[in-house]
């Protein structure tokens, strides 16, 4: 489990688990007034303090598809390279503050 706080100063925590044998993405965001379940390129439910009622959302395109057009963007010169490449640096130092800290037992700081 990770806990952040975020630019806002809102906290935040991130907590993976699974079991072997037994793949599930999925995706829960509570809220103060509500929750949301995210089935990653299946479903969307929200709750507000009762049952999960499932949103109706436009199909997108696969994942996939787009990091490539992102990509082939990128080498025609249509999209700046650096902006994608300074969102995964950012990305790769989050997870390894997360893995330091949990090393250590301190606090971790990232900055943006």
């Amino acid at each position: 489990m990770a806990f952040l706080r975020l630019r806002s100063g809102l906290p935040a925590t991130i907590s993976l688990s699974g079991y072997k044998g037994y793949a599930r993405n999925e995706t829960e965001l509570v809220f103060t007034d509500g929750m949301l379940r995210l089935e990653t390129g299946k479903a969307l439910w929200i709750s507000r303090g009762g049952d999960y009622e499932r949103v109706e959302t436009e199909a997108q395109e696969s994942p996939f598809v787009l990091q490539l057009e992102d990509l082939i963007a990128c080498i025609e010169g249509r999209r700046n390279a650096a902006d994608l490449l300074a969102h995964s640096w950012h990305a790769i130092a989050v997870v390894r503050a997360i893995y330091a800290s949990g090393a250590s037992g301190r606090e971790e700081t990232v900055t943006p």
